[in-house]
């Protein structure tokens, strides 16, 4: 070891112990601070960089006790591996703040959100066509125009009476904003040009009305050019596209604007998370449902009619109490059954049998057991 070099050590090592007291202080006031706040989504973060500074200091500490015992030919490493600890604490600290960064300006989405002056004045309930066969076929009259929550059990292809959605409304003249988590865009947009080629329609008739937002590509590990398109190639062919993370809600949420201003603000938008399962398994329970709260008020004031798709039980559990309507689709011996749970209009209550088209068999039917 070359002469001064355990000087220099040990002055590093001060500045070391200096900065880890510190920082090692704002992680726990960190910590504690989001633990008495129930934020879950922290906790990890929390850990993982208390982890690393504690790691530090035991290296910083045995550095210190090799240089006083006289051996330093252990000083360098365990001075480099403080040296590493200690970058990789602070790189945890950098995500920890992207993501407090992250949650305040959906915060601030959210509160410019509520003082938004809205055009539409809820002077009258404005009703529409679903256009899920199977849940018009229940329908005693057209729905209030609200958020609606549709549970399908695996085999039941709830996507595709997503579809029966979109479809209906584009054909009437309304816009759609597409959100897709569960396939690429480009999956999306081919079963929808079927479904509406059986009406003598394609969807690129209606570039205009229809936006997609793609929370499949930017979590999908494989994103490649030759593997899946990306947002590009989207935007290049003509289509309104946006994309967000579906781990983080902020991005959610700025790409729900985003999609809203591709398409002027118009007032007449149908708008479908497909499946929204994804979303919630991903997000904190607590920031979910305060970002669930806010925009389906902010939906229900727009009179948008939107259809969030789920895969789990729970999932319809936690969203039924938020929105106006709920449908749960299930599979019993090989045969799909629907049943309204609740709805903004009249509707024929009990479990019905669907046919191969995605219709409803209403008459001649028992109700099956609850």
């Amino acid at each position: 070891m070359a002469p001064g070099t355990v000087v220099d050590l040990l002055a590093l090592a001060e500045i070391f112990i200096g900065v880890t007291i510190i920082a090692g202080s704002w992680i726990a006031v960190l910590s504690w601070f989001y633990e008495t706040k129930r934020m879950m989504r922290w906790r990890p973060y929390a850990f993982t960089v208390t982890i690393g500074f504690s790691l530090s200091m035991f290296f910083n500490a045995l550095g210190m006790i090799t240089v006083v015992n006289g051996l330093t030919a252990w000083t360098d490493l365990l001075f480099n591996l403080t040296v590493l600890f200690m970058l990789l604490s602070f790189f945890g600290i950098g995500m920890l703040a992207r993501d407090i960064a992250s949650l305040e300006r959906l915060g601030v989405g959210l509160k410019r959100l509520e003082k938004v002056a809205f055009t539409m004045q809820p002077t009258h309930e404005e009703k529409e066509e679903l256009g899920i066969p199977c849940v018009d076929g229940l329908l005693l009259e057209k729905p209030t125009k609200a958020p609606m929550v549709l549970y399908g059990e695996d085999g039941t292809h709830p996507w595709r009476l997503g579809q029966h959605f979109v479809v209906t409304g584009l054909l009437k003249g309304e816009s759609c904003i597409y959100f897709t988590a569960t396939r690429p865009p480009e999956l999306v947009i081919e079963q929808l040009n079927d479904a509406l080629g059986k009406r003598g329609k394609k969807l690129e008739d209606f570039k205009d009305s229809f936006a997609i937002v793609d929370c499949f590509t930017p979590f999908a590990g494989l994103s490649e050019h030759e593997t899946f398109l990306l947002g590009d190639d989207y935007r290049k062919a003509g289509w309104k596209y946006a994309e967000a993370d579906p781990r983080d809600l902020n991005d959610i949420h700025t790409a729900y604007r985003d999609a809203r201003r591709l398409l002027g603000f118009k007032p007449d938008i149908r708008t479908i998370f497909d499946s929204f399962s994804g979303v919630i398994e991903l997000a904190d329970p607590h920031l979910l449902y305060q970002y669930l709260l806010h925009t389906v008020t902010a939906e229900e004031k727009f009179r948008y009619m939107s259809l969030y798709i789920v895969r789990k039980e729970s999932d319809l559990e936690l969203m039924r109490y938020l929105v106006s309507g709920a449908m749960k689709v299930t599979l019993k011996d090989g045969e799909r059954y629907v049943e309204i749970q609740k709805m903004p209009a009249r509707y024929r209550s009990g479990t019905y049998k669907m046919t191969d088209d995605d219709g409803v068999v209403v008459t001649g039917l028992k109700k099956s057991p609850a």
